[in-house]
């Protein structure tokens, strides 16, 4: 009855995981295509968002994202499990001991990770801590179901790479433990290759739409809608250039911040050909009522700081110092970078109400068009759906060699 309520557990404990790592996975793909649309369950569930971590170049490895090898591995330690019900006896003592050493594998490939998290190196990821915590239950609690002490399971070891390598074995099921890592490693494989295929697939599809005439004319395709811009926006470029982009943006969001400095680039390139409105839309429901939960808690108090910069003629200053601030949005972190652009504010001069009430104006723009996330963009006002800054940049090009 132990061992049974054991082998649940670790059922359920690979399960967890598997379906996290499937997510991180799958949104680590979906963010190479920003038209792509995909809640956001670690900044909804845990407070902080997970795709400055996935945006990396260290969350892929050979092809393939490492939230996709946590499903490859799941789907490999189920595959043992499956073996050791199924052929009882010695069998299913090498499936389990197979399934100890590649949770151990796991783990060992979660704490390289996590401690790269805690030094900093890589960007924290709370989800991906999660998926980690449960490879180390899983990886304890297989070795209870092993029910081996280590002088036995080192022996098992060694008669088994004993018979790998041709030797004679005194123990008879060594064959048997040979075919529990063959059978698995099988199975990893072709989860490893249909993954690999499918962002293959993704890629090719991403190429296709970068086609300047295809992102002309899905971008036409799209419904055109009446903004609420008024000259008191904050604004780069003058009214009447041939593109103009409003942005509904929120100062704690990663995403913002990446396209913040691209849109620099593009305004410094197109110069007087294109202007560009920012519009607030914090994820934050203590001026956002649209919100059932708090995504960024300090997303209105930055809004509100930006309209107080845009009274001084500052606005744009503190957007880009703001943006590339790494530290978490504090009222600290947002005086201090007001004082550095030259406005020494208190905390109370941040709860302007004219300023909260231009904030909220523009959530409720927003709103008004359909508005549900940040960033998102209105280019001649009509959605900007086609893809990232890269694509944005080949159909401005397009749009003004073509008129």
């Amino acid at each position: 009855m132990r061992k049974r309520i054991q082998a649940i557990i670790c059922v359920a404990l690979v399960l967890a995981s598997g379906l996290i790592s499937g997510y991180l996975g799958y949104r680590t793909i979906a963010l190479l295509d920003p038209a792509e649309q995909m809640p956001d369950y670690c900044a909804t569930y845990l407070g902080e968002t997970c795709d400055e971590t996935l945006l990396g170049d260290s969350s892929w490895l050979l092809g393939i994202p490492i939230g996709a090898w946590g499903t490859v591995f799941a789907a490999a330690y189920l595959t043992l499990l499956l073996l050791a019900e199924i052929h009882r006896g010695a069998f299913a003592q090498k499936a389990i001991f197979a399934a100890f050493l590649l949770s151990g594998l796991a783990t060992a490939a979660g704490v390289y990770l996590s401690t790269s998290f805690f030094t900093g190196a890589i960007p924290l990821c709370p989800l991906c801590l999660t998926v980690h915590a449960l490879n180390l239950t899983l990886c304890g609690v297989t070795g209870l179901l092993d029910g081996r002490n280590g002088r036995e399971m080192f022996a098992d070891i060694k008669n088994t790479i004993g018979w790998l390598l041709g030797a004679e074995s005194n123990d008879n099921a060594a064959g048997w433990h040979a075919t529990a890592f063959i059978i698995p490693a099988c199975v990893a494989i072709i989860a490893y290759q249909f993954i690999f295929t499918e962002v293959e697939r993704m890629n090719v599809r991403i190429n296709a739409n970068q086609d300047p005439a295809v992102l002309v004319a899905n971008h036409f395709n799209n419904k055109e809608v009446e903004l609420d811009v008024s000259p008191e926006d904050p604004r780069l470029g003058e009214e009447g250039a041939p593109i103009e982009i409003v942005i509904f943006s929120d100062f704690e969001c990663p995403a913002c911040s990446s396209l913040a400095a691209d849109v620099a680039h593009m305004r410094d390139h197109y110069g007087d050909d294109l202007t560009i409105v920012f519009k607030n839309f914090p994820l934050d429901n203590a001026c956002n009522p649209t919100l059932d939960y708090d995504f960024h808690p300090g997303a209105c108090l930055a809004a509100r700081a930006g309209e107080i910069a845009h009274d001084h003629g500052l606005f744009w200053e503190f957007h880009d110092a703001l943006f590339a601030q790494d530290a978490e949005l504090s009222p600290g972190v947002v005086r201090a970078v007001l004082s550095d652009i030259g406005l020494d504010l208190s905390r109370e001069d941040l709860n302007d109400e004219a300023a909260g009430q231009r904030v909220r104006a523009d959530v409720a723009v927003g709103v008004a068009v359909g508005v549900r996330g940040t960033p998102t963009l209105f280019v001649n006002n009509r959605e900007w759906t086609s893809g990232g800054a890269k694509e944005l940049e080949v159909f401005m090009h397009e749009l003004l060699t073509t008129q």
